[in-house]
Parts: C-alpha cells; structure tokens; sequence
C-alpha cells in the first residue's frame, strides 16, 4: 500500500502508515515465532485494511496504540497460524520467463488437466482459483484433513505425471506380478 500518511481517511490508518517500518517489523517478529515464513508484508497489509475500519472516537480512546496494533498483529498471526498452510498456490510455482517457456508450460498444465479424472480436475480448479483448505474442504464437502489429502496426492500425481513416471499411490493392476530371476 503505497499511501501518504496525510492522504488516510483516519487517525487509526494515519498512525498505521507513519509506522508502517515498525509495523512490518512487529508482523515479521511475530510471523517468524509462529513458524511463518515471508508473511510480514501480507500480515501489515491485512492489519492496514482492519484498522481502516476503527472510528477516530475508538481510536482517541486507546492508551497505548502501539500495543493495541500489536495486538492486532499478533491476532493475525494466530489466524494464519490456524489456517491450513498446505495449500500454495500451484500459480505461484509455474511462472515462465519467456514466452516460449510460458507456451510450454500452458501445453503441458493442458495435457496434464486433460489426463486427470474430473474429481482431480475440480479440486484443481479450486486450487487455481486460490482458495483456502478450509474453503477447499467446504466446497467438496469433506473434512479438511480429506481435503489436505487430497490436495497431497494430486500434487504427487502431477508431478510424477509431469515426469512421465505413474504416481505410487494407484492401485497396481490385478493379477499376478512378473518377477524377474536373479542371476
């Protein structure tokens, strides 16, 4: 958020973007004791947008603000803490640099989607479209511990569709396995 302080509607978010050095630093100290890497920008900016909505009259009544945006910090912290992080965005791991490499990539995501079930290729969707796990879950209608398993092994299928290996986890063919002898 790239606002001048003076241009903040009020006293709150002023504050906020005056500090927002300090403000960043504070959400990665307290990302960083949660086990939360690189979220201090995203943790400052949801903290920017809620202090948005505190009246100048609430906010005149609060001692000591740096604590009380401290607070805010930390509460956010917590709620990512409680939010199912094994959900990245595949977007985000696919980027190409060239248009070649971006033309390539589009094939292959297209082959892959096209050989995947139509089970695989919704949850798929609801992953680009970057929903969370919790939102994920909801959608397919299961528990979110089914929905990071499931989440897990398309990854696993997709990158071992990827790299023209079957995944481990299908089931093997019935009948019996040909053993070859040792010599």
């Amino acid at each position: 958020m790239d606002r001048d302080p003076g241009d903040c509607y009020n006293d709150a978010l002023r504050f906020c973007m005056q500090k927002r050095e300090w403000l960043v630093e504070t959400a990665g100290r307290a990302s960083q004791k949660r086990g939360l890497k690189n979220y201090a920008e995203d943790i400052a900016q949801d903290v920017l947008e809620k202090v948005e909505d505190i009246t100048d009259e609430v906010w005149a009544g609060k001692r000591n603000k740096e604590a009380y945006i401290a607070r805010i910090v930390i509460n956010r912290a917590n709620d990512l803490c409680h939010q199912d992080h094994d959900f990245v965005a595949i977007t985000d791991n696919i980027l190409a640099s060239t248009p070649l490499e971006a033309m390539e990539a589009a094939v292959l995501l297209s082959e892959l989607y096209n050989k995947l079930s139509v089970r695989d290729q919704a949850l798929l969707d609801l992953i680009f479209e970057e929903y969370d796990g919790r939102e994920i879950a909801e959608r397919l209608g299961v528990e979110p511990a089914t929905a990071r398993k499931r989440v897990s092994r398309l990854r696993e299928k997709l990158a071992s569709m990827s790299h023209g290996k079957q995944p481990s986890f299908q089931a093997e063919p019935l009948g019996r396995k040909q053993v070859n002898p040792v010599l």
